[in-house]
């Protein structure tokens, strides 16, 4: 992808935010619904671009592409936030698990002192929430087992050779601030509800996929794949 569309699918990402954001301010639901799809089908092109065919792509950027394809589709259902709630916390815990294979499929060291900060995280939020889950009880207990752990691989990269410094950076910082924007969704649903919560999350949300898709560029530009084994 040339330098030139590259620049348009970040200003064409950009004007599309403004828009929602501007959609949320005045409630105006179908210009939410038209804008919201593409920053992350910007990030969808610029990724497979760099990736070349989808049969010579290497794992980590393929499964990547994979999650934000089935977040693209969550995103799309949580606008009807009454009638397709959970079929788009389900689109999302998809992309979670493409998330989480992309990390293990880079790099399969175990790490285990990295997954209890990101178990405490998701106990604390599980238990203060549960009063008033209701039937999203188990819905919501699987959803932040599987986020944890995405965030814990992610963080599991660091030090590893699969990805080089900078990219495991952007895996990590992405997927925990996709972490926070999930775990603020649920506190403005079940915990009361926190003042123009939605600005941030669609902020971090979008901002954490940018650094999820900015990790996997270089992997797929080189088209190197495999994952690193440590025993």
């Amino acid at each position: 992808m040339s330098s030139r569309a590259r620049t348009g699918l970040v200003v064409g990402a950009l004007l599309a935010g403004v828009l929602y954001l501007a959609g949320l301010a005045s409630d105006h639901f179908w210009l939410r619904l038209c804008a919201k799809p593409w920053p992350i089908l910007a990030l969808i092109a610029t990724l497979s671009a760099a990736s070349g065919p989808r049969q010579e792509r290497a794992p980590y950027p393929r499964w990547i592409v994979r999650g934000l394809w089935l977040c693209l589709l969550g995103d799309l259902l949580l606008e009807e936030r009454d009638k397709l709630f959970l079929p788009g916390v389900l689109a999302f815990l998809a992309g979670h698990v493409c998330y989480l294979v992309a990390y293990t499929s880079a790099d399969r060291r175990l790490r285990p002192l990295l997954a209890l900060p990101f178990g405490l995280w998701g106990a604390g939020l599980f238990l203060h929430l549960r009063p008033g889950l209701g039937h999203m009880t188990i819905p919501l207990a699987v959803y932040t087992c599987v986020l944890c752990a995405m965030m814990w691989r992610a963080a599991a990269l660091h030090g590893g050779e699969a990805l080089g410094k900078r990219a495991a950076l952007l895996a990590a910082g992405g997927a925990l601030l996709f972490g926070i924007s999930d775990s603020l969704i649920a506190l403005n649903r079940w915990g009361g509800g926190i003042p123009h919560a939605r600005y941030a999350i669609i902020t971090l949300y979008w901002v954490g996929q940018a650094g999820i898709t900015g990790s996997a560029l270089g992997k797929a530009e080189t088209g190197s794949g495999g994952a690193r084994r440590t025993t």
